[in-house]
């Protein structure tokens, strides 16, 4: 592996990651987030089920990429965040599908909040087909137990 780079082939051909994301299922648009941020940083992520080869036994992976990681990073941040929430009305500003081992949605968001450029979130498939550009999302921001702000995109007024 070359020094900071993150990934090896240790594995019979696998790719390891420096950190191992673990975290609730229903925590997925976080977790997902976290892990962008990193990789956006320069720090491979490995997550399930993104990681998960087609075919592989969805354990066995998951063993394999915990035994193969530098990090073990569990998010804990949202599970037990008790902050209130603060709800910014965000107009998307564009849409985009990225496809790799499982297929991403994301959204452009215009600057809101604390954020003074536009944000690049993921969403799940169903809302990415139901909201058009130009429309307006509630971006419901948190400031995380651990200090760390994450936020989730949803429906205003529901």
């Amino acid at each position: 592996m070359a020094e900071g780079d993150g990934m090896d082939t240790a594995s019979g051909g696998g790719t390891s990651r420096t950190v191992f994301l673990s975290y609730a299922s229903h925590d997925t648009e976080i977790a997902n987030t976290v892990c962008r941020d990193l990789e956006n940083r320069g720090i491979r992520c490995w997550i399930a089920p993104r990681d998960v080869a087609p075919g592989a036994l969805y354990a066995d992976a998951i063993v394999r990429a915990i035994n193969e990681s530098k990090v073990l990073l569990i998010e804990v941040n949202a599970l037990l965040d008790r902050s209130t929430p603060i709800d910014y009305p965000v107009a998307v500003i564009s849409k985009h599908v990225s496809r790799g081992k499982s297929t991403n949605y994301h959204f452009g968001l215009a600057p809101w909040g604390p954020y003074h450029t536009s944000e690049d979130a993921m969403v799940p498939g169903w809302r990415y087909r139901q909201t058009q550009v130009g429309d307006t999302v509630c971006v419901v921001l948190r400031t995380g137990a651990l200090g760390v702000a994450w936020y989730t995109v949803g429906s205003c007024g529901v």
